[in-house]
């Protein structure tokens, strides 16, 4: 019996993602295979759609819509601070992560330095990946039924 991905099993996934210019953007092959718990949203939905009723062995090339995968960009989430908020010590520059728990509900959120300009910095809390048309080429290459405790 062939198995296929379905809500709530874990499935074991190389693949390759690109930009829709075919700039490769991150991957993940047999040796060191990608798993996640299918339907538990723990890749883009648009993947996810995909990979609904996959068999084990299929290779797929799945093209996901910016609003499928991170969504839009949000403009209020890319704004400036004053470079006093961050620690003295701290070497501020483009590409720098850091957290914030700055809301009153304790979640943190993830922010990327986009310009340190003198007294200011410009941070962008969007993900780097929104706005962007993403290609995957995939490959089933296990479902097992219990998800993982990874």
């Amino acid at each position: 019996m062939v198995k296929k991905v379905a809500n709530g099993k874990t499935v074991s996934l190389a693949y390759r993602l690109t930009d829709d210019k075919g700039n490769e953007l991150d991957r993940a092959d047999e040796q060191d295979p990608f798993s996640y718990t299918h339907g538990a949203g723990e890749i883009v939905p648009g993947l996810e759609a995909a990979l609904d009723n996959a068999a084990v062995g299929e290779k797929k090339k799945v093209t996901v819509p910016a609003k499928e995968g991170y969504g839009e960009p949000d403009p209020a989430l890319r704004f400036y601070l004053r470079r006093e908020v961050f620690p003295p010590d701290t070497t501020i520059e483009p590409g720098m992560v850091f957290a914030s728990s700055g809301n009153d509900d304790g979640d943190e959120a993830t922010f990327r330095v986009v310009a340190a300009e003198g007294e200011r910095v410009l941070v962008d809390g969007n993900h780097p990946l929104a706005g962007q048309t993403l290609v995957f080429d995939v490959t089933v290459l296990s479902v097992d039924e219990e998800p993982s405790n990874a």
